[in-house]
């Protein structure tokens, strides 16, 4: 059986792969001026009972806006020095190497996800 949660939240918020949806703060509304490019990201997870098996998500867009929507995928991108090995100071989302949701890029597939297992993307 799958199991997807999911969660609006904001374009500025980071979604690393080993957290849970539920965790950040989700976002139910919107204010753009006119003319102003509007971005938000739909954070994900999926748990399946056969982790073997490899998942999919077709996504499709709808309403009078949708020709003007583009869905792209974030990327993780290999950070092994986040603080350059000193004591950090200040706020930092992460301190220690790992991989860090970065690099937004077109979906590999048109309108496809793969839904790895355990795994949070956006």
């Amino acid at each position: 059986m799958l199991k997807l949660d999911m969660k609006i939240v904001s374009s500025l918020e980071k979604c690393f792969w080993d957290e849970l949806p539920n965790q950040k703060t989700g976002v139910d509304s919107f204010t753009v001026f006119r003319n102003e490019r509007l971005c938000f990201q739909v954070a994900y997870r999926a748990e399946c009972d056969d982790i073997y098996i490899q998942r999919e998500c077709v996504l499709r867009l709808g309403g009078e806006l949708a020709s003007y929507a583009t869905l792209r995928q974030v990327g993780n991108v290999l950070n092994m020095y986040p603080t350059y090995n000193v004591i950090p100071e200040g706020e930092f989302v992460r301190t220690q190497a790992g991989a860090y949701p970065d690099m937004i890029r077109p979906l590999v597939y048109p309108e496809r996800v793969a839904l790895p297992n355990g795994q949070m993307h956006a």
